[in-house]
């Protein structure tokens, strides 16, 4: 099945003078449980999750060590509208290490506690507005 592979040295995250060459840290299953195929991912600011987002709008997260999910997928509520989750970013500072915000194709941004499965506050919605 499909993988999604988890690179350290990305420079997305780091400046292209501090970026080291890539190296696999490890592959985890994607496209399980029935959801849809990774269309995004990132790092925590520390290096040990890494959440990638589908293009069914599902957020899930592992744990970079052992590859294990970090709590539960997040599923985007059904009383917004439906969009590929186009990017996610995890807080750059503060105590939220497993907050991060997920934005959609459908112009949908929501702040997700990865390892509780829960969402913070409420969604910023502009329909028509794809979030790129």
């Amino acid at each position: 099945g499909d993988c999604a592979l988890l690179l350290r040295g990305d420079v997305a995250d780091e400046s292209a003078e501090r970026a080291k060459p890539p190296r696999l840290l490890r592959e985890i299953p994607a496209a399980h449980d029935g959801h849809g195929r990774p269309q995004c991912g990132r790092f925590n600011r520390d290096g040990t999750l890494f959440a990638y987002g589908c293009d069914d709008g599902v957020v899930q997260a592992f744990h970079v060590d052992t590859g294990h999910r970090a709590g539960v997928a997040f599923a985007p509520s059904p009383n917004l509208p439906e969009g590929v989750c186009t990017a996610l970013r995890f807080l750059p500072a503060g105590d939220n290490a497993n907050v991060c915000v997920v934005a959609t194709s459908a112009g949908v941004i929501q702040h997700h506690h990865l390892t509780s499965g829960k969402t913070l506050g409420a969604p910023i919605v502009e329909a028509n507005n794809g979030v790129f």
